[in-house]
This record gives structure tokens, C-alpha cells and sequence, in this order.
């Protein structure tokens, strides 16, 4: 019988393999992108799921110019596969100082932490939402932690709890913004997306025409029959934000007079149980 050609697994593997596309939005509260909310996040400062086993200096020094590397994002990833030893997961990932050197060996460093789901930190079930900071550390716990962190997260936790400005600590950071996941949207998806998309393009050139000839509209003058055209031209979940693997957001504000506004967004793609 003839052996089974090399190739096919990887080929079945390849079909299984789920990508993750993620998007960045601002949060609801800043206290959301504290550690008790597992949070994916981009900029700030990192949101450390083991706040006492942290990174050595070593870890988190640039192997090309010698500086502390700066925080680019964070990704909660729990396997499910391994629920006893990574009930929690947490991925890092953290960039030379210098861009123009992120080309080179070690100017980029991504770090893993986990964690069991009985752990001194966390309870088995999810913070209650009135919950707005992680529970406190030990006195010697945190003058342990802030020790080893360039960003002394553990003061801004409390500070970010109370609602104050807390001084700027560390490596310059960039701008905080949640990093929301999801998996990436089928051919079906993606066909019936993109038809939308044609559609509300179609729409979008009509209205310029017609602001060619007539002038520009303000929002009680956008022409009835065209807004209602576009508003049916996507679908219910689209009417709030538009097909999110395009990287824009389409907002329709309903009311005395309707709006429409277009922004472009950000993009990330990494695949599902890469690291």
C-alpha cells in the first residue's frame, strides 16, 4: 500500500491552522486594560499577568544598542489544550528603542508568561465589573516588583484605579489602545463583504457626483434617497462598524439628520498559537 505522501499532513495542518485578525480601538475605561481584565492591549505600559515573576534587565535590554527596549503590545492567549499550566497566557512583545534598527538580531523580543489556573492573583472566576484595579500586592511584594520594572507598573495600576495622572516612568510609550480579536472571517465572509463594499462605493461616487453639480450638502440637506440606499446596502452588523478585515469603520448616526463618516483604523494579523 503506498505510503502517504509527506506534503498532505502539513497540507490538513495548513487547512486547520485559524488566523487571528485584530483591530485597535480606544476602551471604555482605562481600568479595562489593567491585568485583572486579561487585557490585549497596544502601547502603555505592559500589563504584567505575573506581577512578581517579571522579565530580568537582560530579558528587556536591546541586544543592538544596549537600551531598555520599549513595550509595543500584549496578547492574552490561554491554551486550551494545556489548562493546568496555562490557564492564563500572556504573550510580549517589546522593540528597540531605535527603529531604523529593528532589522537587526535581538532589536526585537517577544516573552511569554502563564500561568495555572490557581494562582495567588487571580480568582477561578472573572473580576466583578466594580472591580477597578487588580488586588493590591504585599508591601514587600511590591517594592519587589517595582525593583525589577522599568515601567513601576504597580504604582500605575493605583493610580489609573483613582482616576490620577501618573509621571511618565521608563521607556517612552506608545499611544494605549485595546487590541480586540477576532478570528478571520471565511470566503463566504469575505465575498459577501466585499459585494457590500462595491456597493457602498458605488453609492459613495454617486454622492460626489452630485456634490460636483449641486455643491456641497450639510447633514440636513444629504439627499434622502441616497442615504437610505446606503444604509441598505450593509448589513445589520455593518450599520454600526464596517467589515472590520478592512481596517475601516463606517458610522451611521440616525435621527433628526443621519451622518456618515468614514475612518481608517489599524490593522494586526498574527496567526492562532503562533508563539
Amino acid at each position: 500500500m503506498p505510503g502517504r505522501p509527506e506534503h498532505a499532513d502539513s497540507e490538513e495542518q495548513q487547512d486547520e491552522l485559524t488566523y487571528m485578525l485584530g483591530y485597535v480601538d480606544y476602551p471604555d475605561k482605562p481600568t479595562d486594560l489593567l491585568r485583572h481584565r486579561f487585557p490585549s492591549k497596544v502601547g502603555g505600559v505592559p500589563a504584567w499577568l505575573d506581577p512578581l515573576n517579571l522579565p530580568t534587565a537582560q530579558q528587556l535590554t536591546c541586544s543592538v544598542t544596549g537600551q531598555t527596549m520599549r513595550f509595543l503590545l500584549q496578547v492574552y492567549c490561554p491554551v486550551d489544550d494545556n489548562p493546568i499550566d496555562a490557564f492564563h497566557r500572556m504573550i510580549f512583545l517589546f522593540i528597540s528603542p531605535r527603529g531604523d534598527e529593528l532589522h537587526q538580531r535581538g532589536a526585537v523580543r517577544a516573552l511569554r508568561c502563564q500561568l495555572p489556573r490557581a494562582n495567588p492573583f487571580y480568582g477561578d472566576s472573572p473580576a466583578p465589573a466594580s472591580q477597578k484595579a487588580p488586588q493590591p500586592l504585599q508591601e514587600s511584594e511590591q517594592q519587589l516588583s517595582l525593583e525589577r520594572d522599568p515601567w513601576r507598573v504597580a504604582e500605575h495600576e493605583q493610580h489609573v484605579a483613582a482616576g490620577t495622572a501618573a509621571a511618565t516612568v521608563g521607556p517612552a510609550a506608545f499611544v494605549e489602545q485595546e487590541l480586540i480579536v477576532e478570528p478571520e472571517p471565511n470566503e463566504d465572509e469575505v465575498e459577501q463583504s466585499g459585494q457590500q463594499q462595491s456597493e457602498v462605493q458605488r453609492l459613495l461616487s454617486s454622492y460626489r457626483a452630485r456634490v460636483a453639480d449641486e455643491g456641497e450638502y450639510d447633514e440636513s440637506e444629504l439627499p434622502a434617497d441616497l442615504v437610505d440606499e446606503l444604509e441598505g446596502a450593509v448589513g445589520p452588523a455593518q450599520q454600526i462598524f464596517a467589515v472590520r478585515e478592512t481596517g475601516w469603520t463606517l458610522q451611521m448616526h440616525s435621527g433628526g439628520s443621519r451622518r456618515i463618516n468614514l475612518h481608517a483604523g489599524s490593522m494586526y494579523a498574527f496567526p492562532a498559537g503562533c508563539c
